[in-house]
């Protein structure tokens, strides 16, 4: 026998399934993620290596809790892909002048991997807008814009 609050708990999941942004924005990060790792795997690389390579480069010497804060990424996970990126000699980690920090910067292999991938990001960015829209780029950067100043 169904009772009442099996079908209010029912219902309160397909609308949750249905409706929800925060589910549905996880489940489009996942499949736009699928759709860069697919383009750049080619050249051996992931878009969360990618991205990193592209803030090192951007902000380098940069330290790991810097990029965690632009990024918005835990320690943990910056730590994790540092120590891969460091293993296939793309990123090198440098003491600060005073050695208080860990510093990041690319090494030539690195920039390497990041100017070859580079053309594979292209083409993702370009199937990505097309299935989702031109548009979205704005929307995403107003959500942020939005996050930051609240």
């Amino acid at each position: 026998m169904t009772t009442k609050r099996d079908q209010k708990a029912q219902a309160t999941a397909q609308e949750i399934a249905a409706e929800c942004i925060a589910f549905r924005v996880r489940r489009l990060n996942r499949t736009v993620s699928h759709i860069y790792d697919q383009t750049l795997g080619a050249q051996g690389v992931t878009i969360s290596q990618f991205g990193l390579l592209a803030a090192i480069q951007l902000l380098g010497p940069v330290q790991p809790r810097e990029i965690g804060e632009k990024l918005q990424l835990e320690k943990s996970t910056v730590c994790r892909n540092v120590r891969l990126m460091v293993d296939k000699k793309w990123v090198q980690v440098h003491g600060s002048e005073d050695g208080r920090a860990k510093l990041l910067t690319l090494t030539r292999s690195g920039q390497d991997v990041f100017v070859a991938a580079a053309p594979a990001w292209e083409a993702a960015q370009k199937n990505t807008k097309a299935l989702v829209g031109a548009d979205v780029g704005s929307i995403v950067d107003r959500l942020l814009e939005e996050k930051h100043s609240s």
